[in-house]
Order: C-alpha cells, then sequence, then structure tokens
C-alpha cells in the first residue's frame, strides 16, 4: 500500500494475525503545507504521527508492530523511487500466497506507482487489486474500479465488521476527511489487471492533476518510462 490507511480502506476484513503490511512510502510528504496543516512543524513528525494512528487502527484487527514494514520514501515521492519500491517488493515475497495493491486508477500518484512496483515485482498470478478513487466518469468515484476487468470479489462486512472498521477509520484523527466517500459495508477486489503504464488510466484529466500532488499526467509517465527501460 502507498500511505497509512489504505490498508483499512481496502482491506478492513482481510486484516488479521497472518497478513503482512508494507507501506512504500512513509505518509509524510516534502511539501510543508501537508504537514503544518495538521499541526506539525517536520514531515518526519507527521509521518510517525500518522504510523502511530495506522498502528492503532490494524491492532484492532489483531495485527501488531512486527508485521507493518515501512519504506523510507517520503509520500508524493514514490514514482521517484520505483527501482527501489519494486526490488523491495520482491525481496519480501518469500511465503506470500497473495498481494494486495491499488488499481492503476490516476487518482494519487503514489497509488499508480505502487501498481507499477507491484506489477514488475510480483508474478501477475498472486496480484489482487483494490479500488480507491478516480475521476474516470468525470467526477470523483471512491470505492469503486475506475474501468472493467476481471470479475470483481465483492466482499460484504457484517454488521460487526462494518462497526470494527469504523473504529479503524476513526483512530486516523489526522486523516478524517479521506473516509467521507468510502463505504463501510463492502470491499471490492480482483485479480489485477496487467495495465499499460504508459498510457494514461483513462481517458481526460486524472484526480491527482486537480489537485497539489506534484505531478501531471505526461511527468508521471516519464518517470514510469525511465523505470520500466532501466
Amino acid at each position: 500500500m502507498a500511505h497509512y490507511d489504505d490498508e483499512v480502506i481496502a482491506a478492513s476484513a482481510r486484516l488479521g494475525p497472518r497478513c503482512r503490511i508494507l507501506h512504500v512510502t512513509d505518509s509524510g510528504p516534502l511539501n510543508p503545507k501537508y504537514f503544518s496543516r495538521a499541526g506539525f512543524s517536520t514531515r518526519e513528525a507527521y509521518a510517525a504521527h500518522r504510523r502511530q494512528e495506522m498502528l492503532r487502527a490494524v491492532a484492532l484487527a489483531g495485527v501488531k508492530e512486527e508485521q507493518c514494514e515501512v519504506l523510507p520514501v517520503p509520500d508524493q515521492e514514490a514514482a521517484r523511487n520505483l527501482p527501489y519500491i519494486a526490488a523491495e517488493i520482491a525481496r519480501r515475497l518469500d511465503g506470500v500466497r497473495a498481494v494486495l495493491t491499488h488499481a492503476y486508477e490516476g487518482g494519487h500518484p503514489d497509488h499508480d506507482a505502487c501498481a507499477l512496483a507491484c506489477q514488475v515485482a510480483v508474478p501477475a498470478a498472486m496480484l489482487e487489486e483494490a479500488p480507491f478513487y478516480h475521476l474516470a466518469h468525470g467526477s470523483r468515484v471512491a470505492g469503486e474500479f475506475a474501468i472493467d476487468g476481471p470479475p470483481v470479489r465483492t466482499q460484504a462486512l457484517r454488521p460487526e465488521e462494518q462497526a470494527l472498521k469504523a473504529q479503524m477509520f476513526a483512530e486516523f484523527v489526522s486523516q478524517g476527511h479521506v473516509f467521507e466517500r468510502f463505504r463501510l459495508d463492502r470491499e471490492l477486489s480482483r485479480r489485477a489487471l496487467q495495465y499499460n503504464f504508459l498510457e494514461p488510466p483513462h481517458p481526460g484529466t486524472l484526480y491527482y492533476e486537480t489537485r497539489d500532488l506534484g505531478y501531471t499526467w505526461p511527468q508521471w509517465r516519464d518517470l514510469a518510462r525511465q523505470f520500466l527501460n532501466c
């Protein structure tokens, strides 16, 4: 996953003592506006705070701190660190039966970089993807895939699982605004598509191009091309 909280959004019902979580960024952006508006003087302090939020959230599902690894990559910098990220994912696959990551959807540049790194590092038969958010239909959609693909697995959450997911969300005090559009009653996943990452994930403007996240689509594509050609 790209950031702390993505694991709860995508797969709260699949978290537990047997899972392993790898975050490919430390969730602390270099841009001061992101950590300063959250009340932190440094990005490192903000990243550390977000990690503690995540650890409290996943602990509710029985996940221990030693199951949760993070790479020393700043938030919004995953696309600039693709070779390193892919190598780190690949070397952690022993004993792993399935890997769940982000769908390629233009929602956040780190999400798309995580999808690309996993496609390169993980055997296709092991790789699954989950939807987050996108602008494929002209307005922001959360929790639905941007494009059609393999059959979607819908995990219906029982009332007690929905309550647990809501408790997990509540631990992310610094990210409360993120969860407003995500449903509590289901989680979607599917076998990951084999994307052409040198083509945009959908026609038109990508969601991250409407936000101050450091990339246009051509800039992200150029970093993807450098990685795929290295």
